[in-house]
Order: structure tokens, then sequence, then C-alpha cells
């Protein structure tokens, strides 16, 4: 009953304070953040793609160059492309405030998860962390927001600020590969390695380019011997 009559206040208050949708701008009832038309632009990424880097991938599980990296997790689940409407929209969510966004990110997540990924074999879900400096100025770590949803809907546990960022990193978008790889080098900590112990991980993010910041975080993660490490993001760029 009680959920019923907050629905009921949410509608009413969105016809006198309309959400805008943040792809079109067009005002939304009764809708998080994107209308059904922005949410249709979306790109998935298609398979088959490499199971490691994330990046289209004709032949096998892992592309040529993956063969010849050392990485510390299993392999990575990339729900969408890093373009057009998802562009607009994790950049609006990260840099703009708009945690409304939580919602329908948070959804085409569990939606992703419940064809592609087999949680059964998942102990817990691990979220990338930001900067505390980062965190305090943005106000949320989007990516603990939806882990928190993923957690919730599939009832799996989530450790949040185990894993910590301990180096204030510069933007990785303007870096090259060797440069990301870098730039992100002991850049994460694990404050209680007993926690992740003989457990399966999925380490979560928004976006990727070249996974230098998952397997960083994986490699850290490995020293605490769990049981094995899997990846998803959001977006591949």
């Amino acid at each position: 009953m009680r959920g019923k009559l907050k629905g009921i206040s949410n509608y009413c208050l969105s016809l006198f304070f309309p959400v805008s949708c943040v792809g079109c701008g067009k005002d939304l009832i009764n809708e998080e953040g994107l209308c059904q038309e922005c949410l249709d632009k979306i790109k998935y990424r298609k398979e088959p793609y490499c199971h490691k880097c994330g990046k289209n991938e004709e032949a096998g599980f892992l592309c040529s160059q993956c063969r010849n990296i050392k990485y510390y997790f299993e392999r990575i689940y990339v729900c969408s492309l890093y373009e057009g409407i998802m562009r607009e929209c994790i950049h609006s969510f990260k840099y703009k405030g708009k945690r409304i966004l939580q919602q329908p990110l948070g959804k085409l997540l569990i939606a992703y998860i419940n064809e592609k990924v087999d949680l059964e074999k998942i102990d817990c879900l691990v979220p990338v962390p930001l900067f505390k400096s980062q965190k305090k100025r943005r106000g949320f770590n989007q990516v603990d927001l939806l882990t928190k949803k993923i957690g919730k809907h599939f009832s799996k546990p989530q450790i949040v600020d185990n894993l910590i960022r301990i180096k204030k990193t510069s933007p990785q978008f303007n870096l090259n590969r060797k440069q990301r790889k870098e730039n992100v080098k002991n850049a994460f900590k694990v404050r209680n390695p007993q926690l992740f112990k003989g457990r399966q991980l999925l380490l979560i993010d928004d976006v990727c380019t070249t996974t230098s910041t998952l397997n960083e975080c994986a490699r850290m993660l490995n020293q605490c011997h769990p049981q094995g490490i899997f990846c998803l993001v959001l977006a591949h760029g």
C-alpha cells in the first residue's frame, strides 16, 4: 500500500514538476530520466567480442592483442557502446549530478545481466572506486549507485569501500594504452583482504576503453586470493 501511494505521489509531482529527458529534453511524466525513444537509440555491444578487452573479435574469445597481455580477471561483460545517447547519459550522470539516471541505466544493466551473466557463480559485487576528493566533489560515486541497484534486485551482497582508490589519477580519455596503464598503476588498495578471499567477485564500472583500470583493480583483488574475478561495464568506448 505504501509503495502504491508513493507511486501516485511521484506521478502527481511529475505533472507539476516534469522531469526532462536527458537525451532529447522533452518533458517526462512518470518516467525516469530517459524517454522510450532515447532508450531505443542506445546501441548494445553485439557478440562475438574479445572476452578480455571487450572489443569486437570475430575469431574466438581473445583478440590477437590480448593474447600478449596479462589479465587478472577471467572475462569482461559489456552491455552497450559508449556513444550517442549512452555517452550523453553517462556524462550527465557523472558530471552534471543527474542521479535520476541511476534508474534507467540500472534497469539496462539488470536486463543485460538477466540475459548474459550467470550470477549464480558470483558471491559479491565490487564497484570500481573514486578517489575520495572526487567523490566528495561529485557527491556520490555513480558506480556505487548502479552496483547497489543490481545487488538489491538480485539479492547479491555489495562490498563497497573495501577496494579503495589511494591515488588521484588523471582522466583516462586522452591517454593511450601505455599511458592509461601507468596512470592507474598502484592507484588502488584493499582494506580487508579477508572479505574477498575465496569468493567469486563481479567488478563493476560504468565505462571502459582499454580495461586498464579494471585490470589494475583486478590485480589488487587477486592478492586477496579470490576464487575468481569477472568484470561488468555499462559501456565500452
